[in-house]
């Protein structure tokens, strides 16, 4: 699924060698902050952790903004690559939902139907990207503390 729907990045983390124990043992330690931040349905699928989110209505929760995502990792000869995906569908759920609520807030006041359109379609834009954008760097960071942690 392409953007803005979801976001798929890749962080190149060095360590020790390639080894099979060193990527269970970093999908272990991963496995247990993606708990520790709420995280649903937190799933092994090889070598990668496939999880939903949480739905919270607060934009300082780490996940609340992702419906679901995947993290994969894979040994290197200087480390681990890791690579994953977010899915925001329920995130653009909301900030059409909040549209809607804007829409029928502004039209009362008697502006041009057109421009309420406008204001709305920015409104939701700038909610849903700048979500968006606070929730990717928010999660590389997180995946990089985890992963630090993590014997390699």
């Amino acid at each position: 699924m392409p953007l803005p729907l979801s976001y798929r990045a890749t962080i190149e983390l060095p360590g020790g060698g390639p080894s099979a124990d060193n990527v269970a043992n970093a999908l272990s330690r991963l496995e247990a902050a993606l708990d520790a931040v709420s995280a649903k349905r937190v799933r092994r699928q090889g070598d990668a952790l496939v999880w939903r989110g949480t739905w919270r209505v607060s934009n300082m929760h780490l996940l609340a903004a992702i419906s679901r995502g995947r993290v994969t990792l894979e040994p290197t000869a200087t480390g681990l690559r890791v690579a994953y995906e977010l899915h925001f569908r329920g995130l653009l759920i909301a900030s059409i939902a909040a549209a809607a609520v804007l829409t029928l807030g502004i039209r009362p006041l008697g502006m041009p139907l057109a421009i309420t359109i406008m204001t709305v379609v920015l409104a939701s834009s700038a909610l849903f990207c700048g979500q968006v954008a606070i929730t990717v760097a928010r999660f590389s960071a997180f995946l990089r503390q985890a992963m630090a942690a993590a014997p390699r």
